[in-house]
């Protein structure tokens, strides 16, 4: 299978999962409850390791983005 394509199916399915992952802060309880708080910032966390992993971003362009993303 070609790259592309296989990028595009993990990033689907990485999509798919997340969005999964993340329905937990649309719960009524969500500001309420700490642990789904840890869950969905743990999971998001992994998220972005596997993205900064998928697209071979140095340690330098991660602190770029993870600082833009603070700002915003």
């Amino acid at each position: 299978m070609p790259l592309n394509r296989l990028t595009q199916r993990l990033t689907q399915r990485l999509t798919q999962d997340c969005w999964k992952k993340l329905e937990k802060r649309n719960d009524p309880d969500y500001f309420d409850s700490p642990e789904k708080q840890a869950r969905v910032k743990t999971n998001e966390y992994q998220l972005d390791q596997i993205v900064y992993k998928l697209y071979g971003l140095t340690t330098k362009e991660i602190a770029i983005v993870e600082n833009f993303n603070k700002e915003n």
